[in-house]
């Protein structure tokens, strides 16, 4: 029970972490933000897609 603890715990983005993350957020230009977000969707999609595959 305490190694799923622990891994809950390594997975969680801290509150410093966040406000870091959202503050660099604020300073890009909507192209980089557009860009960024279009990024992040398409690697999650891969990823589910590869997942998908070894099943």
């Amino acid at each position: 029970m305490s190694e799923i603890k622990d891994r809950n715990t390594e997975n969680m983005v801290q509150e410093k972490e966040m406000k870091i993350l959202a503050d660099m957020y604020k300073r890009m230009t909507p192209a980089n933000r557009f860009f960024m977000v279009s990024a992040s969707g398409l690697l999650l999609a891969s990823q589910s897609e590869a997942e998908g595959g070894r099943n």
